[in-house]
């Protein structure tokens, strides 16, 4: 048995490919909905079993052997650098364009340095997918209570709001009222980013023909999934306002691969293993304010888009990650490429848990389907989504086939929220289907 190069440069590839995996495998940060799927890991198989065959090869084989991988890597690498410097390079154009206009192009870590230095009142937005397998006494789904809350920047001005008893993005004055007609779970296009709060998706649905002098909670936070949606509805719904509608607010985007870094969490899982489990956070917000507190001064920059050599990146770079999306997008692998069905799997169980409960208020739930404005793992699993939704009996509104999605009019420059027109027309479409259909 003869150790050369190319077996040498094989088995690094196998233990790099192993690496690779398991960071993805247990990285709440690197995850995608294909993250998981098992046949991933017959890539170091292969490359092991072809390290030892390169040890049987004449030298003249192993030359074009080792010529063709070294090939291939240099190629694949150099379009994944290329795109890699392409997708930063817009977030560079990004804050050159804000300075050269005269608008705010600080980082969020630099909010916070100010906030620190000046011993400001304010805080910044931290998104409970932040605390996933932290394995605190406690598990916040909330932001700090009671403060001047920074969420982020996508057209030159940084939004905030101030924050109610929960950390939620409500005036707390709700929280007085004898009913509250609507409940509106979902994420960072629920919660308010980033466009001033007067301007945001609740903002305008009160504004609207259906909603109009109805009281509007909001328990929508940056970042969450459909089982950090579940905790958050079970948590801090409102039991004694007889709650007429809640509404689901799904993003195709990137609520799966949300749902699969969720899961891997062991407190948000017993959500969804026992139907009564719950928190008490109500009763804990002081100790909330103080985790989250923790976990913003250890990642300060949450948020920010100019960290170019963070972990994330370099381990996104050695996976390949923008060739792989590029070749899934190009071509159909339906027929070759399986679904995560544990992803789907967990998706029908938090519904049925969603359906469940609130079924417990007589209150109904209406699902609304946000599509992605951008090629996305998301978009294989639209019918698999709706059917579990039909399934559950839950009313729906899918607005994938409304052009309104891919309408430039309806984004800022730069970003991936919708800008004030953006919020305003989904908040028509909403308030048109139920005046339709209710």
């Amino acid at each position: 048995m003869k150790i050369n190069f190319l077996t040498k440069l094989l088995f690094f590839l196998t233990i790099i490919s192993l690496i690779l995996i398991f960071y993805k495998l247990y990285n709440v940060n690197a995850a995608g909905i294909y993250s998981f799927n098992n046949y991933y890991f017959y890539i170091p198989v292969v490359l092991f079993a072809l390290s030892i065959i390169s040890t049987l090869l004449s030298k003249t084989v192993n030359f074009y052997f080792l010529y063709s991988i070294t090939a291939l890597l240099f190629s694949a690498y150099g379009l994944e650098i290329i795109y890699f410097a392409k997708d930063h390079n817009k977030e560079k154009k990004k804050f050159e364009y804000f300075k050269k206009n005269n608008l705010d192009h600080r980082e969020r870590s630099e909010i916070y340095d100010e906030i620190i230095k000046k011993n400001l009142k304010i805080t910044l937005s931290v998104p409970p997918q932040n605390f996933i397998k932290k394995n605190y006494p406690l598990f916040p789904l909330s932001g700090i209570s009671n403060k001047k809350t920074i969420m982020c920047n996508e057209s030159g001005y940084f939004n905030y709001y101030l924050s109610d008893r929960f950390g939620f993005n409500n005036n707390d004055d709700i929280y007085k009222k004898k009913n509250i007609h609507s409940v509106f779970i979902g994420d960072s296009f629920l919660h308010g980013a980033c466009v001033k709060n007067k301007d945001n998706l609740v903002s305008n649905l009160q504004l609207s023909s259906f909603f109009k002098g109805k009281n509007i909670l909001n328990l929508g936070y940056g970042g969450n999934g459909p089982l950090l949606s579940l905790a958050t509805l079970r948590e801090y719904f409102p039991k004694n306002k007889n709650i007429k509608y809640l509404f689901w607010i799904y993003y195709e985007g990137n609520d799966l691969n949300e749902l699969n870094n969720e899961i891997m969490d062991k407190k948000l899982i017993k959500y969804v293993k026992n139907s009564e489990y719950s928190q008490n956070l109500r009763v804990k917000q002081a100790k909330i304010d103080n985790y989250v507190l923790k976990v913003l001064k250890e990642n300060k920059k949450i948020g920010d888009q100019t960290d170019l050599f963070s972990v994330n990146n370099m381990f996104s770079i050695l996976g390949l990650d923008r060739i792989r999306g590029l070749v899934y997008s190009k071509f159909d692998f339906s027929g070759e490429y399986k679904k995560n069905i544990k992803t789907i799997n967990s998706f029908e169980k938090v519904a049925s848990h969603i359906k469940n409960y609130t079924k417990n208020f007589g209150t109904k739930v209406v699902f609304i389907y946000i599509p992605s404005s951008f090629e996305s793992e998301g978009k294989k699993y639209h019918n698999d989504i709706l059917k579990i939704i039909k399934n559950n009996n839950i009313t729906f509104l899918d607005l994938s086939n409304n052009k309104f999605i891919k309408d430039k009019k309806m984004y800022p420059k730069f970003g991936a929220h919708f800008n004030e027109d953006g919020y305003r027309v989904l908040s028509d479409k909403i308030s048109l289907f139920m005046s339709k259909n209710y």
